[in-house]
């Protein structure tokens, strides 16, 4: 009897299969789904008769597996995917089920049955029915995709959606102890003001709506459109009625934007913004940012170097220094301080060797890398939470130390028998090491010590797996591992093997 495979080819002749871009194919046919039953209609039928999880997690692996072979049958493809999607989901295989609607939604943009609300869907029913003790595993992803379709809804101006979102989010993140609890707490604060600002705009539009001579009213919804929602052109429609001649000037002027206003008008409109950061301290960085750039424009315009453009370039100067100044006590706040930065990696400008993959707040490596774009002045902390999948085990840190130096930490490497800090130290314990399917928090600690020295902490799951300190002159750094002088003495990261991070965080502590 004929493989499957064998199958295929007087299909393919019969040109049943054929090269179109992958988008267009929104529908499968029933060819489509007769080579999807020859391939796995038997496995299908097996695996639930087991009832066993894990046989369908593992066919389900199997069948994405093979949907990547055919990427010039696009039809057969995506009806492998969203097969062993109805799979999972209806045998509660969750996980292989999602990971197959993330691959569907990766070479099928727009595919239905792996658009946001439905991949929330799924999120949903795998967080319900997966133990309470059990969730915290599902539940970070799904706290990414809400968090991920909340801003959507911010940015496209629905605010009461992403309300909607971030509270269901938070009480996710309170019941599992997520990490991600704070921010969400803080985003829900953010939303509520926000909520609370729009309800007043609303007010504000019916009293003018009553009367038009309403110039309290009409100056206060001006001026909400200017700070809140910096929507200069909606607050020009609305700030004639204020009869502020000054402010009508003002609004209208910057409305315009720099670009067009001559030297005068730029003049008045950067003086107008600085006063503004004077009386609404909270919003003085936007301001600042704002008259910096008509001053500007003025110094741009204006044709002569005479006392009035030195005057002006003083001003700008002065709102450049008190912007600094805010930026350098932002800076100091977070000293010490955890934060994030996963989501500042872009998957093409900071990829080493080939580019990760970027989906739902967490980032896949196989067999390549990438740079994390931060370059620390002397000590710091890294923490990172990670899964390896399969393949070759072993991801190779390279740390910075100091503003030119750096050691290479390499993590359950060499045939998963040994963590090294290259040159210097190692160990064989194999507890610390990774296996397939194994997440853990890795942590390092780095510290730049005088005289040429320094130290390197490796945790794994907060216990110290390796401990290293001594000169840097003996540390051995093979180039191959340091960043491009693009980046600069930044963090890098390369793995062999599949690799998800699902969390990194970076703090410089305050010693």
């Amino acid at each position: 009897m004929p493989t499957p495979t064998q199958l295929l080819i007087p299909l393919v002749a019969a040109g049943l299969f054929f090269a179109a871009p992958i988008v267009a194919q929104d529908v499968t046919t029933p060819e489509d789904q007769g080579v999807v039953d020859l391939f796995f209609r038997d496995k299908i039928t097996a695996v639930r008769r087991t009832r066993d999880i894990e046989d369908d997690a593992m066919l389900i692996a199997e069948m994405v597996e093979k949907a990547r072979e055919v990427p010039d049958s696009p039809g057969v493809q995506r009806r492998i995917y969203e097969t062993g999607i109805e799979l999972g989901m209806s045998t509660g295989a969750y996980a292989a089920a999602i990971d197959a609607a993330l691959q569907l939604r990766k070479d099928f943009p727009g595919a239905a049955m792996a658009s946001d609300d439905v991949l929330l869907g799924y999120y949903a029913e795998a967080y319900r029915e997966t133990r309470r003790t059990d969730r915290a595993e599902i539940a970070e992803p799904y706290l990414a995709l809400m968090v991920q379709m909340a801003e959507d809804a911010e940015s496209s101006g629905d605010a009461e959606a992403a309300e909607d979102l971030y509270s269901d989010a938070l009480t996710i993140a309170r019941s599992v102890r997520s990490p991600l609890e704070e921010m969400l707490e803080a985003n829900m604060e953010r939303i509520n003001a926000v909520a609370q600002i729009v309800s007043r705009m609303r007010v504000l539009h019916s009293a003018l709506e009553v009367n038009d001579r309403n110039t309290s009213a009409a100056r206060e919804l001006t001026m909400l459109y200017v700070l809140h929602r910096r929507d200069l052109s909606a607050a020009a429609q609305v700030v004639g009625m204020t009869q502020d001649p000054d402010l009508i000037d003002a609004v209208r002027m910057s409305a315009v934007g720099p670009a067009a206003a001559s030297p005068a008008d730029a003049l008045r409109v950067a003086d107008w913004y600085v006063g503004l950061a004077d009386q609404e301290r909270e919003m003085s960085e936007h301001l600042l940012a704002e008259a910096a750039r008509y001053y500007d424009r003025f110094l741009d315009a204006y044709p002569r170097q005479d006392a009035l453009f030195t005057w002006v370039s003083k001003r700008r100067d002065d709102a450049q220094e008190r912007l600094d100044a805010i930026h350098e006590a932002a800076e100091r706040l977070t000293r010490g301080e955890w934060r994030s930065i996963l989501e500042q990696i872009n998957p093409q400008r900071h990829a080493i060797l080939d580019t990760p993959t970027v989906r739902n707040g967490q980032i896949a490596v196989a067999n390549s890398g990438f740079v994390i774009p931060f370059q620390p002045e002397g000590n710091y902390d890294i923490r990172i939470r990670v899964r390896f999948d399969r393949g070759e085990d072993g991801i190779i840190f390279y740390l910075p130390l100091g503003e030119a130096s750096g050691a290479v930490y390499q993590y359950s490497r060499w045939d998963h028998t040994r963590i090294q800090i290259d040159g210097v130290e190692e160990t064989e314990e194999e507890r610390f090491m990774l296996t397939r399917g194994r997440e853990v928090e890795l942590g390092i600690e780095v510290r730049v010590l005088r005289n040429g020295r320094a130290s390197v902490v490796g945790y794994v799951d907060g216990e110290a797996c390796i401990r290293w300190s001594g000169d840097i002159e003996d540390l051995e750094v093979d180039e191959a591992f340091v960043p491009s002088d693009r980046h600069g003495n930044a963090i890098a990261v390369r793995c062999d093997g599949r690799y998800v991070f699902r969390s990194i965080e970076v703090r410089e502590p305050v010693e």
